[in-house]
């Protein structure tokens, strides 16, 4: 389907999610990057693990009857 350009999914959810975990450390807002962190969560539950960016187009692809 796609190829892996970069990380897969699941070490891009647990980077985001330490770069969350620095963000409050720090007082920081960081909603956007919140909301990517449960998008790339929503995809992995979908069975996109092994997908990269790309995961996250799908999983709103799937979201929108699209796939």
């Amino acid at each position: 389907m796609f190829a892996v350009v970069g990380g897969c999914a699941k070490i891009l959810l647990k980077d985001m999610r330490n770069a969350l975990d620095t963000a409050q450390s720090l007082g920081f807002e960081a909603p956007i990057s919140a909301l990517f962190e449960q998008l790339y969560a929503q995809a992995i539950d979908h069975g996109l693990t092994d997908l990269d960016h790309s995961g996250l187009f799908v999983e709103l692809a799937h979201r929108n009857g699209m796939v």
